[in-house]
């Protein structure tokens, strides 16, 4: 267990240092700029402030930001500023796939590694309940 869990941890560094804009995707004409509170949590993160993070994460992937909420999965799945929670970790991850936020796919899959029996599957039942009751949110984010 252990192995996997150093497993994850160094995947999910490695996309979200692969995420980090440089100064040469400012041009890119896909890059997405992170929402204000978005940005703020990113901030928060690189100061080690894990539960500053999560709210202001929380509170953009509620609204369907899926940076927000690709970035929620990840506290979610190291347990920074909440305790380690991989269903949720699944579910925030999959919506943010389904929006096409980079490395999502990836994060997902390496968190399911990590998954036990029936986890999986719930966590699907949560992503298609959010996606159903929030398709507006989602839509409006992806414009």
């Amino acid at each position: 267990m252990k192995c996997r869990l150093a497993r994850l941890a160094v995947a999910l560094l490695a996309a979200a240092f692969a995420a980090a804009p440089s100064a040469s995707d400012s041009q890119a004409a896909d890059v997405r700029p992170s929402t204000p509170k978005t940005a703020a949590g990113i901030e928060a993160v690189n100061r080690g402030d894990y539960k500053t993070a999560f709210t202001l994460f929380h509170s953009q992937a509620a609204k369907g930001d899926p940076e927000a909420q690709f970035e929620l999965g990840m506290l979610y799945a190291l347990g920074k500023g909440v305790e380690r929670d991989y269903i949720l970790a699944w579910k925030w991850t999959e919506i943010a796939a389904r929006q096409n936020e980079p490395y999502a796919e990836f994060i997902r899959d390496e968190v399911a590694a990590n998954m036990k029996g029936g986890e999986i599957s719930t966590a699907l039942k949560q992503a298609n309940d959010w996606m159903r009751q929030n398709a507006r949110a989602a839509t409006q984010q992806q414009r």
